[in-house]
């Protein structure tokens, strides 16, 4: 950014004479506004009335847009939610419509006039020049050269009410009134950021700018709204949603017979006024631009704390239009320091009352009025303060907060010292009796709360003592190794004792899960290493263990233990039936249901193997009669069956199920 010009930005004007009065940039796009007959754009010549709208990156002319005022604009403002642009000026008419004298509105899409509004009224027959205009919460402001800033209804431009400076009745029409006590034409409008509409007119005291009536002192403002006169001067804060005066703040400048040509509010609410101003009132040089902020405001909850032949001062930041510098603080009117802190402290003065100020000083340098605080200072503490009672913690694991109540002390406690284990945490105030352990170790921890005073006297410790539990535990056992023995019918399962992980840090074990045949038959609480399975059907049937501790994490299962029951099973399933479809590469592959041999008496079905051009591919459990191949290989391929029963014997293939996949 260095303020040279802007060689992409393609646009001009041209006339005889030449001005533009208005820039307004509104999205991508900028209003022109003033008194020109051209636009030029990259050589070429435009014809327009006094008005344009460009790209507002390029120039680039907007040839939709083309309102024709007959005569100078002053200012333009946009209504977004109607798609109008109002404007004002010394122009007699715009698109040859009467009764648009001075004050127009045309569409925001192509400058055409809007027809049925209700034609703008001068307050006089004298001057009438317009020059500003603003749009805010459906109403429209204008002000000009007649002493009034008149406020109309966006819908129909219809006169709701009007504001006069300067002017001795408080009627609409002055000319019949014929008195003036002072300056009062308005010549700038802005919307703050805060919903306000200001005012920047020439208007001032009635004492000022050659007028000398002190009769109408703090009241040359009339507003019809409030019906009432007021001192509002230079510029004026209107509310957007009634128009009433919003503040009595008058900047302080020294009059000039032209006023306030330009204002602005920025986000602090601090005004800028630019005019013909040379001084402030307090005689300090502007140059005709000055900036205006709320007086500095104060400290917040100014204490004080007395102790030991010293005190503690403290505040909070006040709420400040400009940053604030720093701070000054005085003892019984003398000035003791400055500080960026928000407390001060004194240490061996006087015992016996003694007053406290703090006084906010901002980057200007401009000061407050102060804060006084009163305390009486006592001599030098000895004694400790009591034990901090009531201690008490809870936990949002794996944090431990404590609380407890206030510590007694014959002047006053500074602090609170907290320790854990033996080992110093921190401090803190006097007034917060509460901390918070961020990541204690898991166990049991000793926690130890102090009282300080400001002597440095520590009272006995609080003690508490608060269980921290681990972090969750999502780790399952380790895995039990287990054996087994038959006796008739009956089985007996063993296993080893295992542990719960991690160790240490884990749930602790619950017990162990037994299945048979993949199927679950019995939980066994831990510290028992040994079930019986009473009444199991004759065969061969496979037992797995499996530990599980408090919070349901499960281990892997054992090794399988194999047991028979009555005579070994040898034999091996019937043989299934095999069928196959294709669908592009899914190979679907379906078979009868087959019972395990000998029947009775055989270890039972465990399910079916699938092999693939001689490979093992799936095993499909028992109970389940198809099974989808994807993704298969282009070309023939060859499918067999096989039944496996519990003993792990195998019936014969079926029948080979030949498919091909395109």
């Amino acid at each position: 950014m260095t303020g040279a010009t802007d060689p992409t930005f393609a646009a001009s004007v041209e006339g005889s004479p030449t001005s533009v009065r208005e820039i307004l940039l509104v999205g991508n796009q900028i209003y022109i506004a003033g008194q020109f007959f051209y636009v030029k754009v990259n050589g070429t010549n435009y014809w327009v009335w006094n008005a344009a709208r460009l790209n507002a990156l390029t120039g680039g002319i907007d040839g939709s847009w083309v309102p024709q005022f007959s005569g100078g604009l002053w200012d333009l403002t946009i209504d977004p939610s109607r798609g109008r642009v109002h404007a004002v000026g010394f122009f007699t008419s715009v698109n040859g419509q009467p009764g648009t004298a001075r004050m127009a509105t045309v569409t925001e899409a192509t400058g055409a006039s809007v027809p049925g509004l209700t034609p703008f009224e001068n307050n006089t027959t004298g001057q009438r020049d317009t020059v500003a205009i603003a749009y805010a919460n459906d109403r429209i402001y204008v002000g000009g050269a007649q002493h009034i800033l008149q406020v109309l209804d966006a819908s129909t431009n219809e006169r709701i009410g009007f504001s006069t400076t300067g002017i001795g009745c408080n009627t609409f029409n002055f000319d019949a009134c014929g008195t003036f006590m002072a300056g009062g034409d308005f010549q700038v409008l802005e919307v703050s950021a805060g919903g306000k509409i200001i005012g920047g007119c020439h208007c001032f005291r009635s004492t000022e700018g050659g007028w000398n009536d002190p009769s109408w002192l703090g009241q040359t403002h009339y507003n019809s709204f409030t019906g009432q006169r007021t001192d509002n001067r230079v510029a004026i804060a209107y509310n957007t949603s009634d128009s009433e005066p919003s503040s009595t703040f008058v900047p302080g400048l020294k009059a000039n017979y032209y006023g306030t040509w330009a204002i602005h509010v920025d986000a602090n609410g601090c005004y800028y006024v630019g005019g013909y101003y040379t001084r402030t009132e307090a005689g300090a040089w502007l140059g005709g631009f000055g900036r205006f902020c709320k007086a500095v405001a104060d400290p917040a909850n100014v204490a004080v704390v007395a102790a030991n032949a010293g005190a503690s001062v403290s505040w909070t930041a006040p709420t400040s239009q400009l940053p604030i510098a720093y701070y000054k603080v005085y003892r019984n009117g003398t000035f003791a320091g400055d500080t960026t802190s928000t407390s001060y402290g004194f240490s061996n003065i006087a015992t016996g009352a003694t007053t406290f100020t703090v006084r906010t000083v901002d980057v200007t340098g401009r000061m407050s009025t102060g804060v006084t605080v009163n305390a009486t200072v006592p001599g030098a503490d000895t004694q400790a303060p009591g034990i901090p009672p009531s201690l008490a913690s809870s936990i949002n694991a794996p944090a431990v907060t404590l609380n407890w109540g206030a510590s007694s002390d014959d002047q006053a406690v500074k602090e609170y010292i907290v320790h854990r284990d033996g080992v110093y945490l921190g401090a803190t105030a006097a007034n917060a009796r509460t901390f918070t352990d961020p990541t204690p170790s898991s166990g049991n921890r000793s926690y130890q709360v102090r009282a300080r005073d400001f002597a440095g006297n520590l009272s006995d410790p609080a003690t508490l003592v608060v269980t921290v539990p681990g972090p969750a535990d999502t780790t399952g056992p380790q895995t039990p190794s287990g054996s087994g023995s038959v006796s008739g019918s009956t089985v007996t399962l063993n296993w080893g004792a295992v542990t719960d992980l991690p160790n240490p840090g884990g749930s602790g074990l619950s017990g162990y899960l037994i299945h048979r045949d993949y199927q679950f038959i019995k939980f066994v609480p831990g510290g028992t290493l040994t079930t019986t399975d009473v009444g199991v059907a004759n065969g061969t049937h496979r037992y797995e263990i499996r530990a599980v501790d408090l919070n349901n994490n499960y281990s892997a299962p054992s090794a399988p233990v194999l047991l028979t029951v009555g005579a070994a099973d040898t034999t091996g399933p019937q043989t299934p039936s095999a069928t196959g479809s294709v669908s592009g590469s899914t190979v679907t592959l379906g078979w009868g249901a087959v019972t395990d041999l000998p029947n009775p008496g055989g270890s039972g079905l465990s399910g079916y193997l699938i092999h693939r051009d001689w490979v093992f591919v799936k095993f499909v459990p028992a109970g389940t009669l198809t099974w989808d191949d994807l993704g298969v290989s282009s070309g023939q391929h060859r499918y067999e069956v096989r039944g496996v029963d519990l003993a792990n014997n195998y019936s014969s293939p079926s029948t080979p199920v030949i498919v091909t996949v395109p």
